[in-house]
């Protein structure tokens, strides 16, 4: 079973991932409405060999669409990721995608972190991130040998107004 074919399972079993529950849990305590988006909760199992044919965008469309409680607050994507405590790893490509789900969708884009070590949140704004890149201060680094993300101190996060 691929890390594809097991986060879909999860997903489809309601479980999500521990990002997604945490992430689900944020919007109950805050008033926002979450709708699960992403290419792991489609209904259509897809093929491994399918899955590379995929164009990456898809493949990394934002777990969720929020809906903020007050009406003057506007809809916005939510993708969740967990990392464990130091360092959050943001994969160049992902990053890339976020962005243009952002752009063409005139939606903002935050990133629900949940800091597995220190048990604690934040959610953080895709501009946020590009502001931070575009200092060039931040260290690019392989990721599993291959995949090149960058990689954010977790004192750097700060958490966004979102409600």
């Amino acid at each position: 079973m691929t890390e594809w074919e097991d986060r879909r399972r999860k997903a489809i079993q309601g479980g999500g991932d521990l990002g997604e529950r945490k992430a689900l849990e944020w919007a109950d305590s805050t008033g926002v409405t979450l709708i699960r988006f992403g290419f792991d909760h489609i209904e259509n199992p897809i093929p491994s060999h399918a899955f590379g044919r995929i164009p990456p965008m898809i493949r990394s469309a934002p777990d969720f669409i929020a809906v903020p409680e007050s009406s003057f607050k506007a809809a916005f994507w939510l993708e969740a990721k967990t990392f464990n405590g130091g360092q959050f790893q943001f994969k160049l490509r992902d990053f890339g995608n976020y962005r243009l789900w952002q752009e063409s969708t005139s939606m903002g884009f935050y990133l629900y972190l949940f800091d597995i070590y220190l048990q604690e949140h934040k959610c953080v704004h895709l501009d946020s991130f590009k502001a931070e890149i575009e200092k060039g201060t931040v260290e690019i680094r392989r990721m599993d040998g291959y995949k090149k993300c960058f990689l954010f101190e977790s004192d750097w996060l700060t958490d966004a107004s979102v409600v």
